[in-house]
């Protein structure tokens, strides 16, 4: 009886400890790291305001629609709308020039994330804290004969345009300001500040520019995008669709067991979509639509994922 009322008694100890820290520790926590989350958001929808001073960015109808990209542990390219005459319109035609591919590396304790200039896509993601074989971890597949867009591609649409990125030659910029970016260059996140920002700049044909932006954090996996432009560049955009490119690279040494447990996963209003390479068949996509949460694709150990600031319409 007394060792009953001794297990009953350490029990309720140990559950006035929990609910004591939760009540001082985590949950004061959580509620710090959701006000700067929300802090970081807000600072974010007005750098975006007022980097445009030409007209006010639309982009999915509102700047802060633009997704947050998680990488964590744990498609293709959207074809052209066409026109009467069999060709897709190309929303405000930026140029794409000439000008050399630029690769460079962004670093932090965790990662070692890799971006090309062109497209201003994200062509590789390493994890230096975890390896197959000796080597770190690959998140993005090493495909030098992939002709597509690569990890978070966008794409600007309308009802009668469409205007892929992928091909536009950007240069860029640390924080948005000084010289541009030199290829093979390595840019560790300002531990001071806790974050580093690099903005892709491009000229419209209409003299203005067009922008996209990376918000590295030091201390956290996932990231922040988001594309920004003048409305009077690209009168005719209504949307902006976001891909993965190849989607997650192979990171187990055993091949099959990695890729059986490949997955796509989507949250539409309430419900949760999961498919695997099996599903589909011999279908090569399965169209969904509605009030989109986010959307991830998953391999046995790690997972990609896209998540809109705020909910938005996706299809």
């Amino acid at each position: 009886m007394k060792i009953e009322r001794r297990a009953l008694l350490a029990f309720v100890a140990s559950m006035l400890l929990f609910l004591a820290y939760d009540a001082f520790y985590l949950s004061p926590k959580m509620e710090r790291q959701r006000e700067r989350r929300a802090a970081e958001a807000e600072r974010a929808r007005l750098q975006a305001q007022d980097s445009i001073a030409a007209a006010e960015p639309i982009v999915g109808g509102e700047v802060t629609d633009q997704p947050e990209v998680v990488i964590t542990e744990t498609s293709s390219e959207p074809e052209p709308v066409s026109t009467e005459s069999g060709e897709p319109e190309r929303a405000g035609q930026t140029p794409v020039t000439e000008a050399p591919k630029v690769e460079f590396t962004v670093t932090s304790p965790l990662y070692e994330i890799t971006l090309t200039t062109t497209g201003a896509e994200i062509v590789s993601v390493k994890l230096p804290e975890y390896t197959t074989g000796d080597l770190p971890v690959e998140l993005v597949p090493q495909n030098p004969d992939w002709p597509y867009a690569r990890a978070v591609s966008v794409s600007l649409s309308g009802q009668r345009l469409a205007a892929p990125l992928h091909d536009v030659s950007f240069e860029a910029l640390k924080d948005g300001a000084g010289t541009p970016l030199l290829n093979g260059a390595r840019i560790e996140v300002d531990e001071r500040r806790g974050q580093t920002e690099i903005v892709f700049r491009a000229p419209d044909n209409s003299g203005g520019v067009i922008e996209r932006y990376y918000r590295f954090f030091v201390d956290r996996y996932d990231f922040e995008t988001g594309v920004r432009f003048a409305s009077s560049s690209f009168p005719g955009v209504t949307g902006v669709t976001w891909g993965m490119g190849e989607g997650l690279a192979v990171t187990e040494e055993n091949v099959k067991d990695d890729q059986q447990n490949f997955k796509a996963t989507l949250m539409l209003g309430e419900d949760v979509h999961a498919l695997k390479p099996s599903d589909f068949g011999k279908k090569s996509h399965e169209d969904f639509a509605g009030t989109l949460s986010w959307i991830a694709l998953k391999s046995k150990y790690f997972t990609a994922a896209m998540i809109p600031m705020n909910q938005s319409e996706a299809k």
